[in-house]
């Protein structure tokens, strides 16, 4: 029997149209070619945010307050996701199907890769709705507050999408039961297709207790080539190698399209005593493990510092008189907490 071997372009062509149908995260974020067009293996990304308000002015008045943009500039490298696929003809001869299950399996390969990057950069988010849990119930209510975090004026324009694990599902269904008893099809299946108009999604990707309601705006996939496909063959031994490969980034690119719904978590502390002006000044404390925390002066992001364990540590290149300085910690899977503001330091 003569050995079992797809051209390139046919194996290329398979893993294409698998992807189309299976990446259900693409169709959750932007996908851009920038990438594809430009040399270089890092992107830099500026993730905006703005303050700031229109006012209503009398005659001689002017404004009191400006629109003020800032941003936070995160570098990313290009990376490569590759899947290894090795068969014999033995193999192949003995089952048919072998050759088109592993193609399968590298798809689904790729998918797996590529959502958990997309889960993870929804967790740079800084807008959040902490609820207590085993105290509070993830309610309707809890939806419109996060939906108001990112102030949009027309929700039914704005392209929001929530996504939930499956248990969380659950729980939405228990929670909204009284909200929603006389709608037709949650009375008949429990159904949850939408709430405020969003439509919920099941990815298990996303921790338990949690909702991210977002757009396609708030992450984008930054890809530098498409689906790639090598095979390789060791004639002695008859074994046939497999390569799949995507190269590209992902990464999150606007706080203002996103929201999480998420417990709230021990918030982190400030242990250093005082902080006096000058240079390379010592600014430590604790924090939850895992957690990324962003030191602020001012209230405004100044730098992330650096994590050991439970502890965290920053060094201030310049510290002025006056300055307030204050912490936020990130954990995925919860709501970002702030120290608490009695603890903040004013450089002396």
């Amino acid at each position: 029997m003569a050995n079992i071997r797809y051209e390139n372009f046919i194996l290329e062509n398979k893993l294409k149209e698998q992807l189309d149908t299976k990446l259900s995260m693409l169709d959750f974020v932007t996908v851009d070619s920038e990438l594809s067009a430009n040399a270089g293996m890092t992107k830099k990304v500026n993730v905006y945010a703005a303050t700031g308000r229109a006012e209503d002015v009398a005659e001689g008045e002017g404004n009191t307050q400006s629109i003020e943009m800032s941003y936070t500039q995160k570098e990313y490298i290009v990376g490569t996701t590759q899947a290894r696929f090795i068969y014999t003809d033995e193999d192949a001869m003995t089952d048919p199907y072998l050759v088109d299950a592993g193609v399968q399996k590298m798809t689904e390969a790729h998918v797996n890769a590529l959502n958990a990057k997309v889960n993870n950069e929804y967790w740079n988010a800084s807008r959040y709705k902490a609820y207590t849990k085993g105290t509070d119930t993830v309610n309707f209510d809890m939806f419109v507050d996060a939906i108001a975090l990112l102030n949009k004026e027309r929700d039914e324009d704005a392209a929001l999408f929530a996504l939930c694990n499956a248990k969380m599902k659950a729980v939405l269904r228990k929670g909204l039961k009284d909200d929603l008893k006389y709608v037709e099809g949650y009375s008949r299946t429990g159904y949850i297709g939408h709430i405020c108009g969003i439509p919920i999604t099941i990815d298990n990707g996303i921790p338990d207790d949690c909702v991210v309601i977002a757009s396609k705006n708030a992450v984008k996939y930054f890809y530098k080539k498409g689906m790639e496909v090598e095979q390789d063959r060791d004639q002695n031994l008859r074994k046939n190698i497999v390569y799949s490969r995507r190269v590209g980034l992902v990464a999150f690119v606007d706080e203002s399209e996103c929201a999480i719904i998420a417990p709230s978590t021990t918030a982190p502390t400030i242990t250093t005593a005082s902080i006096a002006a000058g240079s390379d000044r010592a600014f430590a404390g604790a924090c939850a493990s895992g957690a990324r925390v962003e030191v602020l002066v001012n209230g405004v992001k100044a730098g992330e510092a650096t994590v050991s364990g439970t502890s965290w540590s920053y060094t201030i290149p310049t510290a002025t008189a006056g300055e307030v300085y204050s912490v936020v910690q990130y954990v995925k899977g919860y709501a970002s907490a702030a120290n608490a503001s009695a603890s903040n330091k004013t450089v002396s």
